[in-house]
């Protein structure tokens, strides 16, 4: 059986090599008619001549801002012509800032069969045909899914459901916390036979390709020519909605050859040039000891919330245990043994002061989760940092010592309830027999005198 198993295995692996070295890799030509960013590429086009700016969306040197930190801002950036290449690849990238630890609203990639108007879906008008990719900061349904990445196709007739983040409308969602990156959030959408693939990149590398696959759609049914956009909005609660670059490249199948006027792109754009020109563009970086804080963030706040997942189980249990042994103790009367009383408050005393210290470290951990969740650069020093970092490694190793202690008194001295002192008799026996004894000749001289 094991030699079956292992041979079917090596089989297995051995199709998957096949399949893979038969996969088609399309060839691509670059459309710099739609592309922006001339730093991720040479020949991306630097102007907006083909674009259409609408709403509070702002234009800058090295950046195009949708939606500023502002409450109601609504932004969106229109391609002002349509493509009309069948299959087709877009690569953005996205930069969501704020200074909360929630964000609002979010941020979506437009595919659509006319430009749109302003609207409340991201600032664009609902009812779209075509593809949307959006972005949710925003947690509307509270069931703790957000920030998440949305796949959502309409024909013209669906209207969105904003109120349930589009959960029942949505072909495929991953979720990405896109909000306070270090580097921006590479996202590549591409559109090759039918099949929508979206990759996005998780924000803590630099490199462009360095993404993974986010939603898969296969026979996705796109408008023959569309319009490329993006739109971002804001509520009560605001971020900074930003696009650093965005480039196009229609899709080829390999044995297919352009139009002669038009040339493959090479495998490395960037060839023979001095620097990565398909790199990020320059973004301010904080200080040496800050990057490594916030690159050790992300792992530290996972193990923020599964500390405060054990903290809130051991704060539970022991308020059990105290209220249970402080309705023991009030309970007691009598004669109770000075000794099992003064434990027992002592223990008492001893779990307090326990729950105190857990309650004291969870607030401290909740502060540091918000800033971590922030990634907020701009919050002090970094060595303040690191010193919060170290306080909070000494509360927590000052409660892992009193657990001990509270476990190892528990075993060697295990805490037992006081004894209840014996109940006084009121009636003795001969008492109780003379009683019965005059009971029944009272009876008996009442039945015969009657």
């Amino acid at each position: 059986m094991v030699t079956c198993g292992l041979l079917r295995t090596l089989l297995c692996l051995w199709i998957s090599f096949e399949t893979e070295a038969q996969t088609e890799v399309p060839s691509r030509r670059l459309e710099p008619a739609f592309s922006l960013g001339a730093a991720r590429h040479e020949h991306a086009s630097s102007s907006l001549s083909h674009w259409r700016p609408q709403g509070n969306a702002v234009v800058s040197k090295n950046k195009i801002r949708l939606a500023s930190a502002l409450q109601d801002q609504r932004g969106a950036i229109w391609a002002a012509d349509p493509l009309t290449f069948p299959n087709w690849q877009a690569e953005a990238s996205l930069q969501i800032t704020g200074r909360g630890r929630v964000g609002a609203d979010g941020l979506a990639f437009w595919f659509t069969e006319r430009p749109g108007g302003q609207g409340p879906v991201y600032g664009v008008e609902d009812r779209w045909n075509g593809l949307g990719v959006f972005f949710d900061s925003f947690d509307n349904d509270r069931k703790n899914k957000n920030p998440i990445v949305l796949i959502v196709g309409n024909d013209g007739s669906m209207e969105y459901d904003h109120q349930n983040d589009g959960m029942n409308q949505t072909l495929d969602s991953c979720y990405r916390d896109f909000r306070n990156r270090l580097y921006p959030i590479n996202v590549n959408v591409v559109y090759y036979k039918s099949t929508l693939e979206v990759m996005v990149s998780m924000g803590n590398s630099p490199q462009p390709d360095d993404v993974q696959l986010c939603a898969r759609v296969e026979n996705m049914i796109l408008p023959k020519q569309g319009y490329f956009g993006f739109s971002a909005a804001t509520g009560d609660i605001a971020d900074d909605h930003d696009i650093l670059s965005f480039i196009v490249h229609s899709l080829y199948e390999p044995g297919q050859q352009p139009l002669e006027h038009e040339v493959t792109e090479p495998e490395n754009d960037a060839q023979g040039a001095p620097d990565d020109q398909r790199a990020m563009p320059e973004v301010e970086l904080a200080s040496a000891d800050l990057k490594h804080i916030f690159e050790g963030q992300s792992k530290i706040q996972a193990e923020i919330k599964n500390l405060g997942r054990r903290i809130d189980l051991l704060v539970e249990e022991q308020r059990k245990q105290v209220d249970i042994a402080a309705q023991v103790l009030g309970q007691t009367t009598g004669d109770v043994k000075a000794d099992g009383g003064l434990r027992l408050q002592e223990m008492m005393k001893y779990q307090q002061q326990l729950i105190n210290n857990v309650d004291e470290v969870k607030t401290m951990m909740t502060q540091l989760s918000q800033d971590v969740h922030a990634g907020r650069p701009e919050s002090g020093n970094p060595y303040e940092a690191m010193q919060h970092l170290t306080q909070m490694r000494d509360h927590l190793e000052g409660v892992r010592r009193d657990v001990g202690n509270l476990n190892q008194r528990q075993h060697e001295q295990p805490m037992r309830c006081p004894e209840h002192p014996p109940l006084p008799s009121c009636l003795n026996t001969s008492l109780f027999l003379g009683f019965v004894v005059l009971q029944t000749l009272i009876l008996f001289g009442y039945f015969a005198y009657r």
